[in-house]
């Protein structure tokens, strides 16, 4: 399984997309056939749905709509955190051909212990996809792929600072668009740590 640069940098798009609504930065696409048929990011923060707003559920929902099909046998899905046990299950479930992810579960970790808040907690639970692979009953050989642009990825991971410091919220944006008289603002553009507003 050859693991594609382009569509990696997709699933961080949309995790970039999810950052900038105030979510937390996870983004994931499926890819068949070398085609992207389904996108998602992160909406655990502005959507009440603590399992549907997982990006690889998203994602998995939305590509089996595409197909008209609950088996999504030849698609590999690219997400830019490695998949939590709930996920992982429903990538099995789907008998997906392959997982390709960025951050670690043991990133994920080390990220909560140093910069979790009231609002972005990342909880976790220690069980990896290898792990929960290794367990499953056939064993569909699921092709696994870890740490693939790992350093893009955790910028995503990394940006959730801003958030939590409160430099930016929808309400922000909202305010500069409506009472400027200078001219239009552009959304916020994320590139790591810092959240700009460029005006046009």
């Amino acid at each position: 399984m050859e693991a594609i640069k382009r569509f990696m940098k997709s699933a961080i798009k949309e995790a970039e997309k999810a950052l900038s609504r105030g979510d937390y930065g996870i983004g994931a696409v499926i890819v068949r056939d070398n085609k992207i048929i389904a996108r998602a990011g992160e909406t655990l923060k502005t959507k009440p749905d603590p399992v549907n707003g997982h990006a690889e559920i998203g994602a998995i929902r939305k590509a089996c709509k595409k197909l008209d099909s609950g088996y999504l046998n030849d698609c590999i899905i690219y997400s830019t955190h490695e998949p939590c046990p709930m996920c992982m299950t429903a990538i099995y479930w789907a008998k997906m051909k392959g997982i390709i992810y960025g951050i670690s579960r043991q990133d994920m970790i080390e990220h909560m212990k140093s910069k979790g808040s009231e609002k972005f907690s990342w909880r976790q639970i220690d069980l990896s996809c290898k792990e929960i692979l290794d367990k499953t009953i056939p064993n569909l050989s699921i092709e696994l792929t870890e740490g693939f642009m790992r350093d893009e990825c955790l910028k995503c991971q990394n940006s959730t600072k801003s958030l939590t410091c409160g430099l930016y919220n929808r309400g922000i944006l909202s305010m500069l668009k409506n009472h400027t008289k200078c001219g239009k603002f552009m959304p916020p553009i994320c590139d790591g740590w810092f959240l700009t507003i460029q005006k046009i």
